[in-house]
């Protein structure tokens, strides 16, 4: 099937927008993440899909924590800040403020929401890689609706990096 028909019904499944943070040693990494999902009550356990070659990527693996900072609606120029995402460091948490929590993840302090994990497992399907975390921490300290590819112009594209 051509990528454009692919790409064009692709577009109509809908996600959230987050902010994937982790840490290992003393490094951090984010990046704009919408294949985000709960996957289990029992115990509670969040996956998050990262392309393989990201350097957030390696930190995950190497740290074996991550958190989703879920973003509210109208935080779509946050979500661009950790965008693409590959590189060793980023200034987007110079710009940001954010705090660690338990794992030690950065947690924005802005965010929604905020899940902390311990990943469990990992699956390689394809070009990205499947982390599946146990959930040890979260928090509720935003208000509003989630932030969406339904509700902004974010959307992940084979072409993005």
């Amino acid at each position: 099937m051509a990528r454009e028909k692919k790409g064009s019904a692709l577009e109509c499944l809908s996600y959230g927008v987050h902010v994937v943070t982790t840490k290992s040693g003393d490094i951090i990494a984010g990046f704009t993440a919408s294949w985000v999902s709960q996957v289990s009550f029992n115990p509670d356990l969040i996956m998050v899909a990262v392309k393989n070659e990201s350097y957030a990527h390696k930190i995950i693996r190497d740290g074996g924590v991550f958190a989703v900072n879920v973003l509210a609606e109208g935080q779509a120029e946050l979500a661009r800040k950790f965008t693409p995402g590959l590189h060793e460091t980023s200034d987007a948490f110079s710009a940001v403020p954010s705090t660690g929590k338990k794992t030690g993840a950065p947690i924005l302090r802005d965010a929604l929401a905020y899940v902390e994990c311990t990943v469990v497992s990992a699956l390689e399907p394809g070009d990205h890689t499947l982390f599946v975390g146990e959930m040890v921490a979260s928090g509720t300290p935003g208000k509003g609706r989630p932030l969406t590819t339904a509700n902004s112009d974010l959307f992940y594209s084979p072409g993005e990096e």
